[in-house]
């Protein structure tokens, strides 16, 4: 094995250079929704990704656009349309005539879900659509999107819990499939 070889969990993005920790940290952050302290203390969290507490996070080999793409067809599958695309490298640079890598944020919605979470908690719009992410991060590749449980978390309205749990799910598989 080659020394800089790294194992990543795909659901909170830390990295391992075993790969068995790896594989412990997913079986564990799959579970718990969390990280355990005990497993990524044999790992690290690379750069400033910060991802583990509110998003669900997959690098992709696909390309940029593929990626993208892509995320919108997982996302149809999984009974979502995209609102809105803001394409964040274009709009920086000309509001701020700041370069950025490529760099996308999907507005994305499930009429069903939206529904149920709106007849439980009128004011729940202000947390809609589903937000997710494709960017590029020097040659690297990811897709991300917000975990719903997180979001409707900060509401205390336990209608939303098990809507939250599902669209969470159907997220993470679409993000996942990418």
């Amino acid at each position: 094995m080659n020394s800089d070889t790294k194992y990543t969990c795909p659901v909170c993005g830390y990295e391992y250079k075993e790969e068995k920790w790896a594989k412990e940290c997913e079986a564990w952050c799959t579970k718990h929704n969390s990280c355990n302290l005990e497993i990524i203390k044999h790992g690290q969290m690379p750069g400033k990704q910060q991802s583990m507490n509110y998003s669900y996070k997959k690098q992709t080999s696909l390309s940029f656009d593929e990626a993208k793409q892509r995320m919108k067809d997982e996302l149809a599958k999984e009974g979502f349309g995209v609102l809105w695309e803001i394409d964040v490298q274009k709009t920086m640079k000309e509001k701020l005539n700041k370069e950025y890598d490529d760099y996308t944020i999907l507005g994305a919605c499930n009429p069903s879900l939206a529904d149920e979470a709106l007849q439980a908690e009128e004011e729940i719009g202000l947390f809609l659509p589903c937000n997710l992410l494709v960017y590029k991060q020097g040659d690297s590749v990811f897709v991300s999107v917000v975990l719903p449980t997180k979001v409707m978390s900060v509401v205390n309205n336990p209608a939303l819990k098990n809507m939250a749990k599902e669209a969470e799910e159907k997220l993470k598989r679409a993000v996942g499939n990418v």
